[in-house]
């Protein structure tokens, strides 16, 4: 149907009119005939456009229904996001929560290495200044010239009880170490013996060995009481000595194992503080990271929320506001209504093609003449 054609055709005000005039001028038999003819036809054409304006209204209605049930979701579907979005929150402020007590345990720990390492050190200060302290305390002179082991309190002072009983033993003993001999033959010989001693002017080692000899001689003659005494003391004394070379060597290894164990400690420390930090710096770059995409993606989704809203709100109030009578004008005829038509066919094509067949409205014939 053309334009011109449109134009051309009369609407409902000027066919009452022209029915109103024909009734009043006298008609002929053809005349009336005519008139019924053309009465009929405008009847029936005024039918079928009532029928498809129904029809139209009809699907108006139910797109109209299909809208507000729409807009029910997507608000829904909002408030779905807004609740996601909260619960999403409070996991990552919790993740966030426990990472921050996995860092202060990790510096705990090592704040308590440093700790441990610093008692070590100052123990070990102690120790040496103890030893030290012990060492100007209680050692000796011939100790000291002899470059021995320095010996512990227990050890010197069982040392002097020894050094006691010795003398004791030799004051004891002294009358008859000193007495002289009972046999006869022994006082010329002493007398003898003394004169060729003082005769002789002897030399230093001679009268050293002289007086070793004496010695020895002494010694064979005491009680095996006192000679096992003796013996004893000797024995506890070298015991003792060996026991303390033992011991030093022994405080020496330790002092040796400790400056290697507290070396190695403090390289582990140091190797492991390096490892902290370079996983402390990639969790980091890591956090910014995702904080940043997270920000970016939160702001898309903020915009596509909000050009939902707005298209939302738009079509609703659209929706609101329209009016049949006032509208329909306006969206259902001439080219509006053609091209509605077109894209309610080509739905119908994609839809049959793509699903099984739905109900479709009706085909508006092309000579049907719309006002």
């Amino acid at each position: 149907m053309s334009w011109s054609t449109r134009n051309k055709s009369p609407n409902k005000q000027d066919i009452s009119k022209e029915k109103t005039d024909k009734q009043r001028r006298p008609a002929s038999p053809a005349s009336a005939s005519l008139k019924t003819d053309s009465n009929m036809c405008e009847s029936v054409h005024e039918v079928t456009l009532l029928e498809e304006l129904g029809k139209l209204r009809k699907e108006n209605q139910e797109g109209h229904n299909q809208t507000k049930m729409s807009l029910d979701r997507l608000e829904q579907t909002v408030l779905d996001i807004k609740v996601q979005k909260g619960q999403h929150e409070g996991r990552i402020g919790k993740l966030e929560d426990r990472v921050g007590m996995a860092e202060d345990v990790a510096m705990r720990h090592q704040r308590v290495l440093r700790y441990l390492i610093h008692l070590s050190t100052t123990c070990d200060d102690l120790q040496n200044r103890l030893r030290r302290n012990n060492v100007r305390i209680f050692q000796n002179g011939d100790d000291d010239e002899d470059n021995e082991e320095v010996l512990d309190k227990d050890t010197l002072y069982r040392d002097q009880v020894v050094k006691g009983a010795i003398e004791v033993q030799t004051r004891e003993y002294a009358i008859e170490l000193n007495a002289p001999s009972q046999d006869p033959d022994s006082q010329p010989r002493k007398k003898k013996e003394e004169e060729d001693i003082n005769a002789m002017e002897m030399e230093v080692d001679k009268r050293d060995l002289i007086s070793r000899e004496i010695s020895k001689f002494r010694d064979t003659h005491k009680k095996p009481e006192e000679r096992e005494r003796s013996r004893d003391v000797s024995e506890g004394r070298s015991r003792s000595r060996e026991r303390t070379r033992e011991d030093k060597k022994r405080d020496r290894e330790e002092d040796e194992e400790d400056v290697y164990e507290r070396r190695r400690l403090e390289r582990r420390l140091r190797d492991k503080e390096a490892a902290y930090q370079e996983r402390l710096k990639n969790w980091e770059i890591r956090e910014r990271k995702k904080a940043r995409d997270y920000s970016k993606e939160t702001e898309r989704e903020d915009e596509r929320r909000q050009e939902m809203m707005k298209e939302a709100k738009r079509l609703k109030e659209f929706l609101e506001d329209y009016d049949d009578d006032r509208d329909d004008p306006k969206y259902y005829r001439g080219s509006a209504l053609q091209k509605r038509l077109l894209d309610r066919e080509k739905e119908t094509e994609l839809d049959e093609r793509d699903g099984p067949p739905t109900q479709t409205a009706p085909a508006v014939h092309g000579q049907l003449h719309i006002h």
